[in-house]
């Protein structure tokens, strides 16, 4: 049976804005690319960014290609 390695953590950078866990001040984050369920079952693509030491997920809509 084949298993994927995930990516290591890495910084992000935003809009010129490294992101920091609110929760534990951690710069590290893995990505994930998720479609979630919005209103009248409308499905929304959205950005993820999981902070590698408590989990906390920043979720973006929308970020352009020259921004992440």
């Amino acid at each position: 049976m084949f298993f994927f390695k995930e990516k290591e953590p890495e910084m992000v950078e935003i809009k010129g804005h490294y992101l920091t866990c609110p929760v534990c001040a951690n710069k590290y984050f893995q990505k994930k690319r998720t479609t979630i369920q919005a209103i009248f079952s409308w499905y929304v693509s959205a950005n993820c960014y999981i902070c590698s030491e408590c989990n906390y997920i920043y979720w973006f809509k929308h970020i352009p290609e020259t921004q992440q």
